[in-house]
């Protein structure tokens, strides 16, 4: 039946459930109200998400200037990371202004890794910015995009 979305995210670590109903069809208000959630009980006090906002944090503003820390990364990651790629980054990012918000909204376990995704605001624009960080705590992914709000 259409008219509804719902979510529900289960922290078995944490003896912990989100459950998040909303009367909208064909948005993603339920995962954002989740992630909101999630981020607002668990990452206040995980020293290990602090640690990897601040990392992301680095990253993104390094990519705003075409330039990285390649150390962080996997040599797969390093490979998408070409001069190139790197110029676009800085054209793309390095206009949207300054960084008002830049918060982990949700962290989970996902093939070994951890996947966390990020909410950052830069003057009018939202971006979400997702990454996956394998056990060594090196940098896999390091996705951004546009977010709808």
């Amino acid at each position: 039946m259409s008219g509804f979305t719902s979510r529900n995210d289960v922290y078995p670590d944490d003896r912990a459930a989100v459950v998040v109903l909303t009367n909208l069809d064909a948005t993603g208000a339920s995962a954002q109200i989740a992630d909101r959630i999630a981020a607002a009980l668990f990452t206040a006090t995980d020293p290990d998400a602090v640690r990897a906002t601040a990392q992301a944090r680095q990253v993104f503003d390094g990519l705003r200037k075409g330039k990285i820390d390649r150390s962080l990364f996997t040599a797969n990651a390093n490979a998408y990371f070409s001069d190139q790629a790197l110029a676009d980054f800085a054209s793309s990012l390095g206009s949207l202004g300054g960084v008002q918000e830049f918060v982990l909204a949700s962290q989970s376990l996902r093939g070994g890794m951890v996947f966390r995704a990020f909410r950052i605001r830069c003057g009018r624009t939202t971006l979400r910015l997702t990454t996956f960080t394998v056990p060594d705590g090196k940098l896999e992914q390091f996705q951004i995009a546009s977010a709808e709000e």
